[in-house]
């Protein structure tokens, strides 16, 4: 891939189904730098409200730079843009406690449409992305809205101070003629020297489960658990085929296991047993 070292980056045309080139791990914005946009694979709201009578109008708008959204948990599908968006705007009405969604818009991506995803570097040649104020666009094409074509543009600002932990969400600035634009500033818009450790991510994206890597302890229950379901099932089935047997008669060495329970509470009664001896007797004689 060619990387542009002028003021304008080149533009990257991606398709909908994939997360997008600019979020992937070891994306270089521009030659010896990287930008890791992974921790921002998720979605973020952003909502306002109008005093309108006799309902308030709320208004939010969810996006997601890197992949389509995720319709948010108890949310209607009716309520949420199909799948596919980037951008989704719903519009509602609020009364006391209830909220009747009456308007969805699909600012960006959708069903059957071209999202043209577009990086560009905003920052001069000469600007080090690594500190505050360097600054990137990423355009979102593909919406529909009252049959005008819409796009979304959010202006992505390197905060060096922003918190790693609780990231900002984007900030509206305005929409016109079906473009909505959005400032964006936070720390993991700031990119690292090629080769140096990017800013680490706190956990994953909204919405998805981290999946770590097993413990020696979990891999020795997993692989018990599969021990002991492998020893029941092949011990009931050969003794149901071998000796024609039924019922508790099935279970393999069925005597040690019903006797079991017994053995463990004697075993227990006898530690107790010691134990209390031992300490009623300071000279560690244990009587019979």
């Amino acid at each position: 891939m060619k990387l542009s070292v002028g003021a304008i980056a080149s533009f990257f045309a991606l398709g909908v189904a994939a997360t997008q080139d600019y979020c992937n791990k070891g994306f270089q914005p521009r030659q010896d730098y990287v930008l890791d946009l992974s921790a921002m694979n998720k979605n973020f709201m952003t909502d306002k409200s109008i005093d309108t009578t006799p309902l308030k109008t709320i208004e939010r708008v969810y996006a997601n730079l890197c992949d389509p959204l995720k319709r948010p948990d108890g949310v209607d599908s009716r309520n949420f843009c199909a799948d596919g968006s980037y951008v989704c705007r719903t519009t509602g009405y609020q009364t006391d406690n209830n909220e009747m969604i009456a308007v969805v818009d699909s600012l960006a991506g959708g069903d059957n449409t071209q999202l043209n995803a577009q990086f560009q570097v905003v920052s001069p040649d000469d600007y080090d992305l690594t500190t505050s104020g360097a600054e990137y666009r990423v355009t979102l094409h593909g919406g529909k809205a009252l049959n005008q074509d819409q796009s979304v543009e959010f202006t992505l600002q390197c905060g060096t101070g922003e918190s790693k932990e609780n990231p900002n969400g984007p900030v509206l600035q305005s929409y016109e003629n079906g473009l909505m634009k959005f400032t964006w500033r936070t720390v993991y818009f700031c990119a690292t020297r090629a080769g140096d450790q990017p800013p680490p991510s706190n956990g994953p994206p909204q919405g998805e489960v981290e999946n770590g890597g097993k413990s020696v302890i979990g891999w020795f229950f997993t692989l018990l658990g599969i021990g002991l379901l492998v020893y029941f099932v092949g011990g009931c089935f050969y003794n149901y085929r071998q000796f024609n047997a039924r019922g508790l008669d099935l279970i393999p060495h069925r005597d040690f296991w019903l006797d079991l329970p017994y053995l463990i509470k004697d075993l227990v009664s006898h530690l107790m047993s010691s134990v209390m001896s031992r300490r009623h007797d300071g000279g560690g004689y244990v009587s019979v």
